[in-house]
C-alpha cells in the first residue's frame, strides 16, 4: 500500500528519502454528459482517522483514532467544545488495515525526518476499489485539552495523562546547531 497524493492522483512511495513537493490546486470537477440515464455513483465514504506515535529510540504508532464528528462537520466548535464528537480508539478497522496505515505513518514521520512526538493525520476513502490512506499533515505540536488525540491514543494503551507528559519531556530536544 502507498500514500495517494491528494492532487495528483498518483501514489507516492514513501520508501524514497525526498516525497514530492505538489502545489495546492483546485481542479474542477468534469460535468456528468447531459443525458438522464446516468447511474448515480457508488457511495464513497473517508473516515477521519489520526495515527499518534511516541518517540524512543525509534518512532512507533499508537492506536488509530477515528473521529465522528455530528454531521460529518468535525469543525472549530465541535473539536473543542461539543461533546457530540466521538473518538473512537482504536478505530473500528480490521486489525491487517490498521497495522498497514500505522505502517505507513511511521514510515511518513521517518520519511519527513520529524523528531520527538506528534500526530499524522489522515482521511481513509473507502470504495469499491478499496481502503485508500490519504495523509493529511504532519503535526508535531498536537494539542493535550481533554479532547485531544494524543492522550486518547496513550490511554487506550495503559499511558496516563502523567506519565505521557513525563515521556514526552524525556525526549524532548531544542535541536540547535552551532
Amino acid at each position: 500500500m502507498t500514500w495517494s497524493a491528494v492532487f495528483t492522483g498518483r501514489p507516492v512511495a514513501l520508501t524514497d528519502a525526498k516525497l514530492p513537493v505538489v502545489p495546492a490546486r483546485t481542479v474542477p470537477l468534469p460535468e456528468p454528459p447531459p443525458s438522464e440515464s446516468v447511474p448515480a455513483p457508488a457511495p464513497v465514504r473517508f473516515t477521519s482517522l489520526a495515527s499518534v506515535w511516541l518517540f524512543r529510540k525509534l518512532a512507533r504508532a499508537l492506536p488509530l483514532i477515528e473521529i465522528r464528528a455530528p454531521a460529518d462537520n468535525y469543525d472549530y466548535r465541535h473539536k473543542y467544545f461539543s461533546d457530540d464528537t466521538e473518538y473512537l480508539c482504536p478505530a473500528p478497522l480490521p486489525d491487517d488495515l490498521a497495522a498497514e496505515i500505522s505502517a505507513l505513518a511511521v514510515r511518513a514521520y521517518n520519511a519527513l525526518g520529524a523528531r520527538g512526538w506528534g500526530r499524522i493525520d489522515l482521511m481513509l476513502h473507502v470504495d469499491a476499489r478499496g481502503d485508500r490512506p490519504y495523509l493529511l499533515e504532519l503535526n508535531t505540536a498536537p494539542g493535550m485539552t481533554g479532547h485531544s488525540l494524543v492522550p486518547i491514543a496513550a490511554k487506550a494503551v495503559g499511558i496516563g495523562y502523567e506519565d505521557l507528559v513525563l515521556e514526552i519531556l524525556a525526549h524532548a530536544a531544542l535541536g540547535v546547531r552551532e
